[in-house]
Parts: structure tokens; sequence; C-alpha cells
């Protein structure tokens, strides 16, 4: 059984620095592609604040051990 890990946080880059096989590398990479919407507050001009919706559509996966050369 996989864990996909939703009690992680969510997480927006992923860097492989070590070997991952199978499920962990799988599991790795449904944690970082895991999209999300939050609302946070932005300060506008003359001071007024603005509810702003920000989507995470996709993660990026930095690989620099080379695991997509196997």
């Amino acid at each position: 059984m996989l864990l996909t890990g939703f009690d992680a946080p969510i997480e927006q880059v992923m860097y492989l620095d070590r070997p991952l096989k199978e499920h962990n590398l799988l599991q790795a990479i449904a944690r970082v592609n895991r999209t999300s919407v939050r609302e946070v507050e932005r300060h506008v001009e003359d001071g007024k604040i603005e509810k702003v919706t920000i989507t995470k559509q996709c993660g990026y996966v930095v690989d620099y051990y080379g695991i997509t050369n196997f």
C-alpha cells in the first residue's frame, strides 16, 4: 500500500540526491505533485487588504542523482 503523505506539508520542489526506486520514488513524486488551493491576504495601495487565491497546479522534480539515466 502506498502512503501518499496527506498529512505531510505540501512541497513545491523535490531535489533527488540519492537513489530512490519503485514505490519510494512514486511516493516522493506524488507528494511534490499534489495540488492545493489557499487564500492569502495581500496589501495593496491606500492601505487596503485584498484576498487572493493561490493555486498550486504542479510540482517540480530536480534530479541531481541521475535517476532518469537508469
